[in-house]
Formats: C-alpha cells, structure tokens, sequence
C-alpha cells in the first residue's frame, strides 16, 4: 500500500514491534498517552516492567475504510527496543519533525504492521437504543404522575 506518510527507520536501539509479542492494554493506554506530544518525539519508558520505545508519527489509513481517522494522522508507533533504554522524552530537533499534514490524532496504536485497539467511533445503533429507552422511560413517569394524581383527587371526594 502506497501512503503519503513517509517511511521513517525504527529510533536508534529499537526495532518494530515482534507480531508474537503480546502488547498489553498498560502499554496501549502509555502510548495513547503519548499523544500530547509533537510529531517526530521518541518516548521511553518502562511500562508495566516492560521497555518500550515510542515515536509519533505520520499514520495513514485508507478512505472508506474500517480505520479511521482516514488519510494522514499523528499517531504512536510502539517499539521493541533491541538495547538497553533511556526512560525520558525526546522532542524533535528543528528538520527531524515529522511534517506531513495531519488531519487529527489516531486512537489505534501502531506495534510492528499491525493497528492494535482501535475504535472507529460511536455504536450509533446503541445510541438510538439509549435515547428511545430514556423517552419510554419518561413517558412512563409522565404517566404515572398523572395517575397518581387523578387517584389523590379522586380519594379527598
């Protein structure tokens, strides 16, 4: 698949995410986490016990797709860091930025070529569910209400 995101190597002492290699939901919350964070920033850190290396990064999805956002995005890229690491956060030097017009913040998680935990959004079908059981709901207090109080008038007679 061609992308308008450029190809970047893995960060000095990581390579990509091994496919066998679990990534548990403690590092998937630490990379969200890393969003905050310019494009081009490599973050270090023990998570979990584990060492884990990340980068933001151009991310791309297809449009029309199941993932989204589509287009180019800043996402987080996790690494397996292949010598000993540095816990910090690295913010990119002037031309190591990655510029690539991004269209948002990506919730997937890039470990190796997979996408790990993503949401394409609301359950839409839920949320009309929800708002036709809130008006059945109300509908059914109105009702007793009214009830209520024909029954009180009508026990004072």
């Amino acid at each position: 698949m061609t992308t308008p995101c450029p190809y970047r190597p893995p960060p000095a002492g990581a390579m990509p995410w091994p496919a066998a290699q679990h990534v548990s939901d403690a590092v998937l919350a630490w990379a969200r986490s890393n969003l905050k964070y310019p494009m081009g920033t490599v973050v270090q850190a023990f998570v979990g016990g584990q060492p884990v290396i990340a980068r933001l990064e151009c991310h791309y999805h297809p449009p029309g797709g199941s993932v989204k956002p589509w287009g180019p995005h800043k996402g987080c890229t996790i690494y397996w860091p292949t010598a000993a690491i540095h816990p910090g956060v690295q913010m990119p030097t002037a031309g190591e930025e990655d510029l690539t017009p991004v269209a948002g913040d990506d919730p997937c998680i890039r470990a190796g070529t997979d996408y790990l935990d993503c949401s394409s959004g609301p359950n839409w079908g839920l949320v009309a569910l929800s708002g036709g059981a809130a008006l059945a709901v109300t509908s059914l207090f109105v009702l007793a209400m009214r009830h209520a109080g024909r029954a009180a008038r009508r026990s004072r007679r």
